[in-house]
């Protein structure tokens, strides 16, 4: 038996455009407004694949669907051997024909023109409700995968808990800017004698103005490699006496 001849799976078809504004309507009930905010490159290394003077000038509302309900995947809080880190990832989804109308105006112009129809890895993702800042790390863009209706209508983006590595923050919204004023080490940037910028180094980076928390003065060293305290404390804990040849003493 052939398909139906009446209902064509072709994009230039009424039927496309209709189930386009359903998915449309459906993520506005059912999503959340959170703000997509593009990179923008000032300084891109073509050999490393990296900006190191990268900002975020601009914060864009969309309507967007939050796929992990119950609650944010990943690893979620680790201690590594860096200290403790927060590796919470989601799964964001986002009707193209929205990203186009509202984003894609306000998109940099550094960006490459190949790629300024879609979002792009690197861009962030603002949570209003958790107050959480994401990356998107990878944009599926084969869902649904088979065409059913002739054409694709979201964009799918797997998104990690952004890490802050020197970019510039600064949208215009104080939410979203305290995450680069507040712990942004360019904040301790030397500024230019007229206040016009910073001060750059040959490569492109900042020239930074470290500030060091001194705890004692540097004249008194009388204090430093004390350790009767640890001593103290290990021996309540580990006792390798003849009666207790492993040591534990619990």
């Amino acid at each position: 038996m052939a398909t139906n001849p009446y209902l064509k799976k072709l994009p230039v078809y009424p039927e496309a455009d209709v189930y386009e504004k359903i998915v449309i309507e459906s993520i506005q009930w059912s999503g959340n407004d959170f703000y997509y905010i593009p990179r923008t490159l000032n300084k891109f290394d073509q050999i490393y694949g990296e900006d190191v003077l990268s900002s975020f000038d601009v914060a864009i509302p969309l309507e967007m669907y939050l796929e992990d309900y119950t609650g944010y995947g990943g690893e979620s809080e680790i201690l590594s051997k860096f200290g403790m880190e927060v590796r919470d990832t989601c799964t964001i989804t986002f009707a193209r024909k929205r990203y186009q109308e509202v984003v894609m105006p306000h998109v940099p112009l550094s960006r490459n023109q190949n790629v300024v129809f879609r979002p792009n890895e690197g861009d962030l993702i603002y949570i209003p409700f958790s107050q959480s800042l994401f990356e998107i790390k990878f944009v599926e863009d084969e869902q649904p995968s088979f065409y059913q209706t002739g054409k694709r209508f979201v964009w799918q983006v797997k998104c990690e808990l952004f890490q802050l590595n020197n970019e510039k923050i600064d949208t215009g919204i104080p939410e979203i800017d305290m995450f680069g004023s507040a712990i942004n080490r360019l904040s301790f940037g030397f500024l230019l004698e007229d206040g016009s910028g910073h001060i750059l180094t040959q490569d492109g980076g900042w020239l930074i103005n470290e500030e060091y928390v001194v705890s004692k003065p540097y004249n008194d060293i009388i204090g430093f490699g004390d350790n009767s305290d640890l001593k103290k404390e290990f021996k309540e804990i580990l006792d390798f006496s003849e009666n207790n040849p492993f040591g534990d003493a619990f």
